[in-house]
């Protein structure tokens, strides 16, 4: 992890460096978006099963949260006001255990991340903040939701297209809060 750092740091540099609107910064498929997602494959498990593993267990225990409002059609009013209503205490527990756990946050990734804020903040200044809940919410957080497998966080076996889905739309919420889409956000308490 300490070979890591300096090189991580470069590309990260790169990548500020290579974008020219704020709004683009570390959206795309480059070489240091992905060096980063792999790193945070290699140091976070641990911290991830703590953190995401509860989520992804007590969705299996559910029925389907289907949040989508195209799909609509094949779901009342009613019940995506419950889905919301189930939905919104799982997600302030793991929002709580993550809080609760921030001595756990991988050290490493600790130090990069507090490194981008540095990196970012000289070519968008006032912006560090932003980076450091988009490098943590939407490329770990989210990610990790998505396809918890994939950071080793395990799922039950024999898992539905529901359940699937469900974490699609668990991930799809935190992406919102931390994209901070104060529309989104709105449209979703409204439901409530």
């Amino acid at each position: 992890q300490e070979v890591c750092q300096p090189f991580l740091a470069e590309l990260l540099k790169e990548e500020v460096n290579n974008t020219v609107s704020f709004d683009q910064l570390f959206r795309g498929t480059t070489l240091g978006t992905r060096t980063m997602s792999a790193y945070y494959k290699a140091v976070t498990p641990e911290y991830l099963r703590l953190v995401v593993g509860p989520v992804v267990t007590e969705l299996a225990g559910i029925k389907p949260l289907e949040m989508d409002a195209s799909k609509l059609a094949t779901f009342t009013e009613e019940q995506l006001k419950q889905n919301v209503a189930e939905l919104e205490p799982l997600l302030k527990r793991m929002f709580a255990k993550m809080w609760a756990s921030t001595q756990q946050f991988p050290k490493a990734l600790s130090a990069l991340v507090a490194s981008a804020r540095v990196i970012a903040e000289s070519k968008f200044p006032g912006r560090g903040q932003i980076v450091v809940v988009g490098m943590v919410f939407l490329r770990l957080i989210a990610a990790a939701i998505a396809s918890p497998e994939l950071f080793e966080v395990p799922i039950p076996k024999d898992t539905s297209f529901e359940y699937r889905r469900s974490l699609i739309m668990i991930s799809k919420l935190v992406q919102e809060v931390a994209n901070d889409a104060p529309q989104a956000i709105n449209d979703r308490t409204e439901l409530l």
